[in-house]
């Protein structure tokens, strides 16, 4: 076994320092900022990737619609995509 090297003691005195601070929750300077971990905006639901064959250009086209949209802030390709396959859905089902 390995003796622990006495050089890296203070990270032992600095880790029981913090886990003290925690437990009673008080901080070394109260006046510091206090780091707040950011949620997320927005999350994309589940997606998958699923093949479709489509004539090369009604794809062209459907891509210069998807960058128009993507640029003005309104809607990405796979939002474009499903908003277009539920409307098939709702157009053709009974």
């Amino acid at each position: 076994m390995m003796k622990a090297d006495s050089r890296l003691s203070w990270m032992d005195e600095e880790a029981s320092r913090a886990d003290e601070n925690v437990q009673n929750k008080t901080t070394e300077n109260p006046d510091a900022p206090v780091l707040v971990k950011r949620t997320r905006r927005k999350t994309a639901p589940a997606r998958k990737t699923h093949g479709a064959y489509v004539q090369t250009e009604i794809w062209n086209r459907f891509e210069v619609v998807a960058m128009e949209q993507k640029q003005k802030g309104n809607a990405n390709q796979p939002e474009l995509l499903e908003e277009a396959l539920e409307y098939i859905i709702k157009k053709y089902s009974s």
